[in-house]
C-alpha cells in the first residue's frame, strides 16, 4: 500500500450537482475541492474503476488490448466476442508518455509507451502486465495521489479484489 492511509479519506458525492453537466470545481462543506468534468464529480478520485469489456492479453511477448461491447468476461479461455484493437500496453510499467492509436477505435486511451514524468507529458502512471491475461483497472486510489489520474491504468490479474476498487452506474437506453 502506498502513502500513508489513515482511515477513510473519500468525500461524499453530489458537492457539484449546481454545475449540472458542466465542467468545473467546487469546493465541499468539508473544505476540500472537488471536481467534475462534463457532469461526471471526481472522475478519477477516490475509487479505482474496472475497465469492463477490456481483456489485455500476452501475445509474442506484447500485451495485445481485446475489447468487447457487453460480452465481459474475465477468462483467457472466452474471449470469443472480443476484437482486437492493434493496440499494446506499455512493456515496462512508469509515467504514461504516449497513447496508441487506431483509427477504429480512436476513442480508446490506451497507454503505449511509459517513459514519462510526474509532470509531463500526461502526468499519470500506468503498470505493465501483471500476468499473461490482465483487466485494467483506472482512476484513482483513496491513499495515494500518486497512482491517481485520469488516465492512470493499473493491470490486474483475474483474482485480484481489493475495498478499492469500485465502480460507476450508467444509464444506457434501449431502442423502443
Amino acid at each position: 500500500m502506498l502513502g500513508n492511509f489513515n482511515g477513510n479519506c473519500s468525500e461524499k458525492t453530489g458537492a457539484t450537482i449546481s454545475l449540472g453537466n458542466s465542467s468545473g470545481v467546487v469546493t465541499n462543506a468539508n473544505g476540500v475541492q472537488i471536481v467534475s468534468y462534463r457532469g461526471e464529480e471526481n472522475l478519477w478520485g477516490n475509487m479505482s474503476m474496472w475497465l469492463e469489456g477490456l481483456n489485455v492479453k500476452k501475445v509474442d511477448g506484447l500485451g495485445k488490448v481485446y475489447i468487447t461491447d457487453n460480452t465481459f468476461t474475465d477468462s483467457a479461455n472466452d474471449m470469443l466476442n472480443y476484437e482486437d484493437t492493434g493496440l499494446c500496453v506499455p512493456q515496462t510499467s512508469g509515467y504514461i508518455s504516449a497513447f496508441g492509436y487506431n483509427e477504429k477505435f480512436d476513442w480508446l486511451f490506451i497507454p503505449s509507451k511509459a517513459f514519462g514524468t510526474s509532470q509531463a507529458p500526461i502526468g499519470d502512471k500506468c503498470s505493465a502486465m501483471s500476468s499473461n491475461i490482465c483487466l485494467y483497472r483506472v482512476g484513482g486510489c483513496l491513499y495515494s495521489e500518486q497512482e491517481a489520474g485520469m488516465y492512470c491504468m493499473e493491470s490486474t490479474i483475474m483474482n485480484d479484489f481489493m475495498p478499492d476498487i469500485g465502480g460507476r452506474l450508467v444509464y444506457v437506453p434501449t431502442e423502443n
